[in-house]
């Protein structure tokens, strides 16, 4: 290295701590943060007015609290229903990369005796 790469006084050298030439392990793992659960609106869900979970997100109040017991689909109301109403479905997305398994996943062996059919054949 040259005076002005080495020298920060010269314009070079290095602002910050200098990595170190042989690496350390953590002594904890390090995780990654799970994944958040995202909300889903009950698919298909509409109210006994024809209005679905949209129509409570445009016109009624966080949580829903002046129509959020109006009754639609599969007898649920639209608090049962809708996200915005408190209710939902919660699950996760898929990860943007797939990873990879720490161990291959495992099935049963195919039986050794063959089942029979209890179908008549077609002849």
């Amino acid at each position: 290295l040259t005076a002005s790469e080495a020298c920060c006084e010269c314009g070079g050298g290095f602002d910050g701590d200098l990595p170190s030439e042989i690496p350390s392990l953590s002594p904890k793992p390090t995780t990654s943060m799970m994944p958040s659960a995202v909300c889903f609106d009950v698919e298909d869900w509409i109210d006994i007015y024809d209005d679905d979970c949209t129509w409570y997100e445009l016109n009624d109040p966080d949580g829903c609290p002046q129509d959020g017991s109006v009754l639609g689909t599969g007898n649920l109301t639209a608090s049962e229903a809708c996200c915005e109403c408190g209710g939902g479905l919660y699950g996760y997305l898929p990860s943007a990369t797939p990873s990879l398994s720490p161990k291959p996943t495992t099935s049963n062996p195919p039986t050794q005796n063959p089942t029979i059919s209890m179908m008549p054949s077609a002849v």
